[in-house]
């Protein structure tokens, strides 16, 4: 792009920012995982919901493995965004499912999610083979190959979830012929977390972190969108993390 008027260079430069950390959440760093105290984020989430699902679950016999957060992750939120949350971890009762929950009010440069009460269920079959369902709704990004995921709309109730992962594992399970990797400790869920984050940070990496159709489903003006697209590979390629 020539003769780049000043609103132009505003707009390229607040638009690719404002993906570039969205992009940089999601898949910027290798996990550092690491377990919080819940009464630290009181007045950032809810934490009469972490306690009330834990309660259900606990009930059917689900086990609370820890309370987690991502070490990069929570500190780009708080630099940027005064944000804080954490994830509760627990498996169910057959170990073959990590179940997680947590709340986001996103604020700042994550003002395009709303505001999120999110419940997750994740099976790994190996290495870089997901089954995945969540409420969270769907994502400006697509999952990477190998990943296969069912997003249900925000606010579905957690055991629409549950049901509904437990009917497509059933089905994984027999067409697929591959038995899930067994989950019976946090040590377990946080290895496959991480082999999880590692298979997308890679995948990013492959497809040079983001492509035509996900920058268009952030709504950038196409008088713009190339340079948008060459300034955000430009940062992640100078991005030490990467």
């Amino acid at each position: 792009m020539q003769n780049l008027t000043y609103d132009l260079l505003q707009k390229i430069e607040a638009a690719a920012e404002k993906i570039y950390q969205a992009l940089k959440l999601a898949f910027g760093y290798d996990p550092e995982y690491y377990q919080v105290n819940a009464t630290d984020f009181r007045g950032y989430v809810d934490l009469a919901y972490y306690r009330r699902l834990q309660s259900e679950l606990v009930k059917q016999e689900y086990t609370w493995v820890g309370d987690i957060g991502e070490m990069n992750a929570a500190e780009l939120m708080q630099r940027h965004d005064n944000t804080r949350t954490f994830i509760r971890a627990m498996i169910n009762p057959t170990h073959n499912t990590s179940v997680a929950f947590y709340h986001l009010r996103p604020r700042g440069f994550l003002g395009f999610l709303a505001e999120l009460k999110v419940f997750d269920c994740e099976t790994e079959f190996r290495p870089e083979k997901y089954l995945v369902t969540t409420n969270a709704g769907k994502t400006p990004f697509d999952p990477p190959p190998g990943f296969d995921v069912v997003y249900l709309p925000p606010g579905t109730a957690y055991r629409t979830v549950l049901k509904t992962h437990y009917q497509r594992l059933q089905k994984a399970i027999l067409t697929w012929n591959l038995s899930p990797t067994p989950l019976y400790n946090l040590d377990d869920v946080l290895a496959m977390q991480k082999r999880m984050q590692q298979a997308k940070n890679n995948y990013r990496k492959r497809i040079g972190y983001i492509t035509e159709e996900e920058l268009n489903r952030f709504r950038v003006d196409p008088e713009i969108a190339r340079e948008v697209m060459y300034r955000l590979r430009r940062n992640f390629e100078f991005d030490s993390h990467y």
